[in-house]
Formats: C-alpha cells, sequence, structure tokens
C-alpha cells in the first residue's frame, strides 16, 4: 500500500511522526450500543478502513451517550491494511500488519505528544499478523521466512523492536499467539501457544495457497523466553487450519478459530469453526450448523465458552464450555469480539453487539444500530482499551 500511496517506507514513517495523533471527537458515527453499566463509557482499540485508507484507534463510546451512536476517539493512518492488535498496560496500542506484513506500530491514544513508533521488517521476513506482549516486558511476533515460508516466533526487543531471538514453529504460516495465565495440563503458565495454519504459501505473495493436500495445521507450545518445544497437537482433519486463540479462564480451555480448506463445499461450508484444547488433547465443537467453515475472532463466552465471528456466514456464534453449539444472531460481517468481567463487544459492519452475563447463558443483543457513516469498516480484532 505504500506503492499505492507514492511514498517509501521512511517517507510514511516521517510524515506519520508529525502528525502521530489525530483526535476526532464524533467524526464519523458508527451504530453501536448504549454503555453496559451506569457511569462507564466503553473504547476499544481497533483498525478499520475508511474511504481508500487505513486507520489504528480507538472507538467506542461514552456513558449515557444521547445518541447511542460509537465514535472514534483517536485514529492514525496506517501504511496498509493491519490485523492484530494488542494493548499494553499502559495503554500503549501494538498493531501488526496484514500477513505478509511488513510493519508494526505502538502508539498511545491518551497521550497527546506521543510520536507513533514504527518497525519495518528486514527483508528475509514477513510478519504473519499478530503481536503479542506481556507484562513482564516481552514482545513476540509471528513470521514466515520467505527463503521457504517455514514459520518463527521471534521474541523481540520491548523497546525497539529488534528481533532477539528466534525459533521455528513447526509448521507452516504461524498466526496468534497466547500466553497461558495459568497452568493447563502438562504446560506451566507462561507457556507460548502458537497456532500454526499449516497452509503453504508461495513466499513471495504469503497469501497465494498452494499444495493443500499438504497441510498440516499445528497448535505449538514453546517456553516463551528459551524457545524450548513443549508440546504440538493436531486435529484429525487436516484441511482444518488452525487460526486464532482465546482462553476461558471458567472452563481453564483454549478457544482456536478455525477457517475450513477443503476442496469440496459441502465439507467446507459444514466444517467446524471452533476446536477446544485443554492442555492434553485438541478437539473440534459439536452441533453447529453450517456456518461456511470459517471462524474469525473469537472470545471467552460469560458463564463459560466461547463467542466466535464467523464473517463469510454473517454470524455472530454461541458455545457453551463442553464446545457444544449454543445459538447465533445474523450481524454482517461479524469477526471482531472481546470480553471482559462477564461483558462483551462484538463488531461488525457498521454495527456493535453487545451483552452481559446472566445466569441463563449468553445475553440477546442489546443493540443492533447502524450508523451513517457506512464507509467506514471495522476490521478483523479489536481489544477493550478502556471503560473508563
Amino acid at each position: 500500500m505504500t506503492e499505492k500511496l507514492g511514498i517509501s517506507r521512511r517517507t510514511f514513517t516521517r510524515l506519520c511522526a508529525a502528525r502521530s495523533l489525530a483526535l476526532v471527537g464524533a467524526a464519523h458515527a458508527w451504530g453501536g450500543p448504549p454503555a453496559v453499566e451506569a457511569g462507564q463509557g466503553v473504547w476499544l482499540a481497533a483498525t478499520w478502513q475508511l474511504g481508500p485508507h487505513w486507520f489504528a484507534g480507538v472507538m467506542g463510546w461514552d456513558a449515557g451517550a444521547p445518541d447511542k451512536k460509537a465514535v472514534v476517539r483517536a485514529q492514525l493512518r496506517l501504511p496498509s491494511r493491519a490485523h492484530g492488535v494488542h494493548v499494553e498496560q499502559d495503554g500503549s496500542i501494538l498493531v501488526a500488519a496484514r500477513r505478509p506484513g511488513d510493519w508494526l506500530l505502538r502508539w498511545n491514544p491518551s497521550r497527546a505528544d506521543d510520536t507513533a513508533q514504527w518497525f519495518w521488517i528486514d527483508d528475509d521476513h514477513r510478519f504473519t499478523g499478530h503481536v503479542l506482549g506481556s507484562d513482564d516486558g516481552n514482545i513476540w511476533t509471528t513470521e514466515t521466512r520467505l527463503e521457504d515460508a517455514r514459520g518463527l516466533v521471534s521474541r523481540r526487543d520491548p523497546h525497539t523492536f529488534e528481533r532477539l531471538q528466534s525459533w521455528p514453529t513447526g509448521g507452516f504460516d504461524p498466526h496468534m499467539m497466547l500466553r497461558l495465565p495459568v497452568a493447563l495440563g502438562a504446560l506451566p503458565a507462561g507457556t507460548l501457544l502458537v497456532a500454526n495454519g499449516g497452509i503453504p504459501t508461495l513466499a513471495e505473495t504469503g497469501r497465494l495457497k498452494r499444495d493443500l493436500d499438504r497441510m498440516d495445521a499445528s497448535l505449538a507450545a514453546f517456553h516463551g523466553s528459551t524457545g524450548e518445544a513443549l508440546g504440538r497437537w493436531t486435529l484429525g482433519d487436516p484441511r482444518l487450519s488452525i487460526r486464532h486463540l482465546s482462553f476461558d479462564s471458567q472452563s481453564q480451555q483454549v478457544g482456536t478459530g478455525l477457517q475450513a480448506q477443503h476442496d469440496a463445499d459441502s465439507l467446507r461450508l459444514a466444517a467446524p469453526v471452533l476446536a477446544l484444547f485443554d492442555g492434553w488433547s485438541l478437539r473440534t465443537a459439536t452441533g453447529q450448523p453450517g456456518l461456511d467453515g470459517y471462524g474469525g475472532d473469537l472470545c471467552a463466552r460469560p458463564g463459560g465458552g466461547f463467542l466466535v465471528g464467523c464473517p463469510k456466514s454473517n454470524q455472530l456464534a454461541a458455545f457453551d464450555a463442553e464446545g457444544r453449539w449454543l445459538e447465533q444472531w445474523p450481524m454482517a460481517s461479524a469477526c471482531a469480539v472481546d470480553q471482559r468481567d462477564g461483558r462483551w463487544w462484538a463488531g461488525g459492519e457498521n454495527a456493535v453487539f453487545h451483552g452481559v452475563d446472566a445466569s441463563s447463558g449468553l445475553s440477546r443483543r442489546v443493540s443492533d444500530q447502524s450508523g451513517s457513516a457506512t464507509s467506514v469498516r471495522l476490521d478483523n480484532h479489536w481489544r477493550l482499551w478502556s471503560t473508563a
């Protein structure tokens, strides 16, 4: 996209450093719910498209907002489409370019004088969509080595993003990572889980699939500091690509979002979009109707289980802690989801769904309002930034 903009990486970085923060207030209305509780607003770190350009920033709504529409609070223009988002303890946002990506971003939208920090990867590697930080200062990225398209995890300097160490993920197409907050099975707390999508790609494009009969998706576990391999798990169906990860503290399980790559439409459209990992084994969810075999972002479901955004089937799907399908709601391009303290938020095309914990299970959406700024198109992931 830098080529389409007609500027070099260096020029783009200078421009962004000079204009790192764009506070736009309520410039872009977007359909959304009122605050979850009286006295609290909700703000989410996200990326989106507006017209021909891509942005990272914060969107949400103030407590008691009279028009009940989400607004963009701060935004920063990006050189190309983004994918994964991570929020650090101080409110800084880490953003990774969409695969095959060549940039990382750190930016704190709450600081008027904060200059965006950009990092461009070397020519031998490409980022594969996600960046993960930890409270103890570690930064990890998933990458592809262009020489042979093999997957890598790199541990990076938390200040400069320079590579400190890297190790193979044991497969092709590594994507999202998750650090276990507690011990799970034989895996200690702090273990780094990596979703290997398993799809062979052409190194020069990073997205052109090839030789799908050689797919080898896996969930791999590593020591986050040394890279020591601690385990590897696969599913019985080799055409299920493992993409995204989320931890459910209530059921003490990891949910993995799946994207089917079957040649036959009948198999692909009916394929599961979720698998569960308990530290010992990996198994697919059950009882699910057809969701086009494509799970996007996912998060823990209040009460146990998971919510999965399914953008191709335009549904938000709910599963219980046993991996049984419960119900689903129509939502155009449903993908980005997140939760905290019994509340959850799902974003799709010009709409936000929101729910709260209930003893009987997942609550229905409370809002499905469409804003007037239909050109604002939320991307695949968002993370809660603040409820103040």
